[in-house]
């Protein structure tokens, strides 16, 4: 480990005691391509405005009074003369005493003289140097402290100028670096200890001794947690300030030196694993530590984009600019004992200035219209099955046989399935291979694009199932794993799912739902008859002759009834939704040789008894559209 002295950061100072014999002050002097700034006179003039408030004087009176003050004084021995090394300024200022003076006079009395006195003496320490950055200058400028220490390891790049206050040419620098420059160059005589090659299990202690107050802004799951335990250890309160809704938590270890970490969300968790958290494990746990559902509808959306879209978590330059006063006011009131709790707090802004009735979604196509024509099939429990006929039996035997097939990528002859009429239907079986994995991509993809539509998005949560005890939702006759309950859970505002729909967006969503149905043995293509009645019987009576092997044969009514609303151009379809439509299935069409059209026929999913599907006819979801009374809202 190495502390990092070097002038890089750290302005050379010179008071005056010490100029007259100082050798390497005298050299700098010589040189000829220094840039000398005397503020000397100015800053004098305006100190003796400021002790003087109820006098007004005159820019004349504060000349005299100067003139008067610098009678037999040598000006160049007043005071202190500063070097910035990385810009080869010299700079001539107030002395220590005289500078603090009139540089917090403005603070007065938000911070009183005593508390201003009490705060320099503190010191605060910063993990994480990009929002760390504005947290950092804020206490800066407020002189919230007399040292701060910054750690982080990361340099300046392009990307980092959304949100820190940084010059093109910084890039390549490290993040404390930058921020050190920028605070000696607003205050010479605070004190900056810079660790920048970041911290780790063996330098950590040396960064916080010392400290009165642990701030954590890294994005680093193993730091965070290694942080908090440190700060728990030597009873050090923290403070996290997450830039999405303003979220900020207090944790009080110097008050409660047995409070949990991260306010008990991870007590559940075993410590072995908290001490090197495995990569496929640190998504979940930063959802868990944010209360993923509680972010905001853009950060949650951002969420899901993770590995999609986005590499890293977005921040932006407003939120960051305002958690840096928040912590900055939140820590000088720890600090002066003002402020003795923990816990977790928001300051929303779109919360706090919002419409009235702001609206669900964000691009929006208008108001929703009623389709022309709407596809339903009667519900099947309860339909008496009539008797089995030979020709159905003999069709599914041949579809369990193709299941079988080590050449399950060739088309293969359509099944003719038998109504109760006697009338003849066209089946196509889709079986394992590369044809039963394009349907799966083209299911996962309509139902991922009616998820993202208000309607369909009003459908599909209207079957979630909050337990009783709380946790993870469930959606009746879906069996989702807990990480998939943990995306569907932050989709619950439509905000959310809005804005995925306007990135075309969602890829979590249609890997979620294709490895779904990658779970069916295979599907049956059944050509529609005229009358839904009877092909509900004729479904029961299928799933009769399913039964008798194991099988059920589960209805997917949304993507016939997508295609019918494309054909009739649906009100509650944009125009991008119905090109993604048309797009799927001509891609199905393509990638398996069945030249089918989805309006045509319905999709049949074949189960194992008490499969990973769900069992029951309602597992759809299609967008139930409102009355036209309602339509319009």
């Amino acid at each position: 480990m190495q502390i990092n002295t070097h002038p890089d950061y750290v302005p050379l100072i010179f008071p005056a005691k010490a100029r007259k014999d100082n050798e390497e002050f005298w050299l700098l002097n010589a040189q000829h391509n220094l840039e000398f700034h005397d503020l000397f006179e100015g800053q004098k003039k305006e100190l003796f405005k400021v002790r003087s408030p109820k006098i007004r004087r005159s820019p004349a009176e504060l000349d005299d009074m100067f003139v008067q003050w610098a009678q037999e004084r040598d000006l160049n021995m007043e005071g202190t003369w500063v070097y910035y090394p990385w810009t080869k300024r010299m700079v001539h200022i107030l002395d220590e005493a005289e500078f603090v003076e009139l540089r917090t006079s403005r603070n007065k009395h938000k911070i009183t003289e005593t508390e201003q006195s009490v705060l320099a003496q503190k010191s605060i320490g910063i993990i994480g140097l990009s929002v760390g950055n504005a947290v950092a200058v804020t206490l800066a400028i407020e002189r919230g402290c007399g040292h701060l220490k910054l750690a982080d390891f990361d340099t300046l790049e392009l990307s980092n100028l959304n949100r820190i206050r940084a010059g093109i040419h910084s890039i390549g620098l490290n993040k404390c670096v930058i921020t050190a420059r920028e605070i000696a160059e607003i205050d010479p005589y605070l004190k900056i200890t810079c660790f920048t090659e970041g911290l780790d299990a063996h330098n950590i202690d040396a960064f916080i001794d010392g400290l009165d107050l642990l701030i954590d802004e890294c994005d680093d799951m193993d730091m965070k947690i290694l942080a908090r335990q440190k700060a728990q250890y030597y009873q050090l309160p923290l403070i996290m300030e997450t830039s999405d809704r303003g979220m900020l938590d207090i944790e009080r270890y110097d008050l409660e030196p047995d409070r949990p970490i991260f306010h008990g969300m991870l007590q559940d968790i075993p410590p072995s694993l908290l001490q090197k958290v495995p990569a496929e494990h640190k998504m979940g746990l930063v959802m868990r530590i944010l209360e993923a559902p509680k972010t905001s509808a853009r950060g949650r959306a951002s969420l899901l984009e993770m590995g999609q879209t986005l590499g890293t978590w977005p921040q932006l330059a407003s939120a960051v600019a305002m958690g840096g006063g928040v912590v900055a006011d939140v820590s000088r009131r720890v600090l002066l004992r003002q402020l003795s709790i923990s816990g977790r707090f928001y300051v929303d802004l779109e919360g706090l200035i919002a419409e009235k009735e702001a609206p669900i979604a964000g691009p929006s196509s208008g108001s929703i219209e009623t389709p022309t024509q709407r596809f339903a099939i009667p519900a099947l429990d309860g339909l008496p099955g009539d008797p089995q006929q030979p020709t159905n039996q003999e069709s599914f035997n041949s579809f369990l046989a193709q299941l079988n097939l080590e050449d399950a990528d060739e088309p293969q002859p359509p099944l003719r399935v038998a109504l109760p009429n006697g009338d003849l239907l066209t089946a196509h079986a889709v079986i394992s291979g590369t044809p039963k994995n394009h349907t799966s991509e083209a299911l996962a993809r309509l139902q991922t694009l009616l998820l993202l539509n208000p309607l369909g998005h009003q459908s599909f949560y209207a079957t979630m199932q909050i337990p009783a005890g709380g946790g993870l939702p469930h959606f009746e006759g879906y069996n989702f794993p807990d990480q998939h309950l943990v995306a569907f859970s932050m989709l619950t505002d439509y905000r959310s799912a809005a804005v995925l729909q306007s990135i075309d967006g969602g890829q979590i969503f249609k890997d979620i739902f294709q490895g779904y149905y990658n779970h069916a043995e295979g599907y049956l293509a059944l050509e529609l008859p005229a009358d839904l009645q009877v092909l509900a019987q004729l479904i029961a009576q299928l799933n009769q002759i399913a039964a008798q092997v194991g099988y059920e044969l589960k209805p997917l009514l949304f993507p016939t009834q997508l295609s019918l609303d494309l054909r009739n151009k649906a009100g509650y379809l944009k125009d991008s939704e119905m090109a993604q439509i048309q797009e799927i299935e001509n891609k199905f069409v393509a990638s398996t040789s069945l030249n089918i059209d989805f309006c045509d026929y319905i999709f049949l999913a074949l189960l194992k008894k008490e499969g990973p599907l769900g069992s029951g006819p309602n597992n759809d979801h299609s967008p139930n559209v409102p009355p036209k009374k309602q339509a319009s809202k």
